[in-house]
Order: structure tokens, then sequence, then C-alpha cells
């Protein structure tokens, strides 16, 4: 299997980029502004170039831009990384090919390179490790904000709470 491991990396980074995955949508608004733009400034007396030209034009722009700004967030380290441990993953003789040219970079992209194994089950039993290792940390910083402590700690000073205001009746 010779897959080009750059390209795989690069384009798994852009679509995990939300500006990337959504540059369609936010295009198209971008064209709807510019018609409405176009039509309330009557920016041309041409119809051609009010619906036509400018929205088309906005729009190519708009992708263009968003794709630009998108590769250019792209961070070195995770993308060098994540090539890394493509091509050990497409080197690796345990990985079977499933015939296509594809890889699963979800989890190819969840261990690290000294504990990286290409044993499908080894895959998946430190994906529920790392998994287990979050909500336990999750699990961990919730007990720490948790109410119930705050309440334990207000009972343990019961003489610091105010006194109830007295009222004077007349």
């Amino acid at each position: 299997m010779n897959l080009n491991c750059d390209k795989i990396v690069e384009k798994y980074l852009l679509i995990q980029n939300p500006l990337y995955a959504f540059n369609f949508p936010i295009s198209i608004l971008v064209a709807i502004i510019l018609f409405g733009c176009s039509k309330a400034f009557k920016w041309s007396n041409n119809s051609y170039v009010n619906q036509l030209l400018i929205p088309v034009l906005g729009f190519l722009l708009s992708m263009v831009l968003i794709e630009f700004i998108s590769k250019w967030m792209i961070s070195d380290e995770e993308k060098s990384r994540l090539t890394i441990l493509c091509k050990q993953w497409m080197h690796d003789p345990k990985v079977k090919s499933n015939g296509l040219g594809m890889i699963n970079m979800d989890i190819v992209s969840n261990y690290k390179l000294e504990n990286f194994s290409a044993d499908e089950n080894m895959l998946k039993q430190n994906l529920l490790n790392n998994i287990q290792e979050q909500n336990q940390q999750t699990q961990h910083n919730q007990h720490i904000n948790s109410n119930d402590s705050l309440e334990a700690m207000y009972c343990q000073l019961s003489n610091i709470s105010p006194s109830p205001l007295k009222q004077n009746r007349k």
C-alpha cells in the first residue's frame, strides 16, 4: 500500500477544523450578504453584475480565503506527529489492508509514538484506556468542583454563619 501520508494527514486536520468543515455554508452566507449590500447600496445599475457576478465572485473568493486560512491554522508539530504515525501504520505488516487504500486517522491519531502498535485489539484497548483516563480525570475535576464538598465545609464552620436579622417592631 503506497499512500501519501502528508496529504492524508493534512486533509484529516483540515476536516477537524470547523471553519473548513463549514466553508460552503459560510461562503453561501457571504454571497447572500454581498447580494443584499449590492442591492441596498446600488453598487451597479447592471442587473447582471448585481445578481450574478458579485455573489458568485464573493462565494468563490470566500471559499478560497477560508481554505487558505484553514491551511494556515494547521499546527506543524501535530502534522509531523500524525505523518510519522501514518507512515508507521502503513508499513506495519500486522495491519490488514482493506484494499481501498484508506486509513482511519481517528484510530491512528489517539496513540503516542512509543505506545504505537498496529494490532487492532491492542489499538482498541489503548483507546478504551485513554477514554477511561479522561473520564477519571473529568470525574476528579467534577468532585473537586462539586457543591457537596462546599456544603460539607459550610456545615463544619457553623459558628461563622450569620445570625438572623432582628426586626424592630414598633
